[in-house]
């Protein structure tokens, strides 16, 4: 598996020496700073500070921020990695030496994991920066009682940024959780984007794709509350596994097995693809 690891391992450096990785940090920090000011908004008054901790689990519960930000910024560094070493001719230099397409298409796929897996841990790191620096919370792994519902947990509109946690949640835990799932999640939409790709060379077609399918997410959503049980955006969102009352619910483990098939599947039909499309 060495082979793996080294072809990952350049990509993920290549893109990391791009412009477009300028774009995915930038649209990450400004998530992060957003949520922030809807932190320190919604916590204006209250007796108790939130602490960092709270600026990242309101990023990943809003839409905007996770989706039309952190999710937009990833594509756009991932997206085209296949049709640029069409383009570039870089494809004739390495399909030589690897001798297997597939392999070429492994890499792909674990530069497309470590990719999420990076900037999902950017943009905690800019949350816990910016809860700080802009907010004055502090690092401490406590839930807050900010977090645990002491306050209203609400942005200025009323909408809620992140169902509250247990009195005894160790926020640095819980976090870290959130962001290997979100990473995982990352992965599936990258995978399945990437592998379009093979059979469709356009470089505009991964961002253009999640664009409209965030759009198309949000406005069926709105409509139809049955489509939470398929909607990869809401899946983004912690909260809508946590929510009760009136609100539709989903299962952890439900949206496990959902990223896991969609990468499955896109890893497989990709690599099919790949072995019978004329490089």
């Amino acid at each position: 598996m060495r082979w793996l690891a080294r072809i990952a391992k350049n990509e993920a450096l290549r893109l990391t020496l791009s412009r477009r990785s300028a774009v995915a940090v930038a649209l990450c920090a400004i998530a992060a700073y957003l949520a922030a000011g809807d932190v320190r908004r919604a916590s204006l008054g209250a007796v108790f500070t939130p602490n960092a901790w709270d600026v990242h689990a309101a990023a990943v519960n809003s839409f905007m921020y996770i989706g039309y930000l952190a999710l937009v910024g990833y594509v756009a560094l991932i997206g085209t990695t296949l049709v640029d070493d069409r383009e570039s001719g870089l494809v004739w230099l390495v399909l030589p030496r690897l001798k297997a397409r597939v392999k070429w298409w492994a890499g792909k796929v674990g530069t497309v994991v470590l990719m999420a897996l990076a900037l999902q841990i950017l943009l905690l790191i800019f949350c816990l920066l910016f809860g700080v620096l802009r907010n004055g919370g502090s690092l401490g792994v406590a839930a807050s009682h900010y977090a645990t519902g002491g306050t209203e947990v609400v942005d200025s509109g009323g909408v809620r940024l992140f169902a509250p946690v247990a009195p005894d949640a160790h926020m640095a835990l819980r976090e870290g959780l959130l962001t290997l799932y979100e990473s995982f999640a990352f992965s599936a939409i990258g995978t399945f984007l990437l592998a379009l790709t093979v059979r469709f060379s356009r470089a505009f077609l991964p961002i253009t794709l999640a664009l409209l399918g965030l759009l198309a997410d949000y406005v069926v959503g709105r409509y139809f509350r049955e489509w939470v049980q398929f909607s990869p955006g809401r899946r983004l969102l912690e909260s809508i596994h946590a929510t009760s009352g009136a609100g539709k619910t989903l299962t952890w483990w439900s949206s496990v097995v959902y990223w896991t098939v969609l990468f499955a599947l896109s890893t497989s039909v990709g690599g099919w693809v790949l072995r019978r499309a004329d490089i």
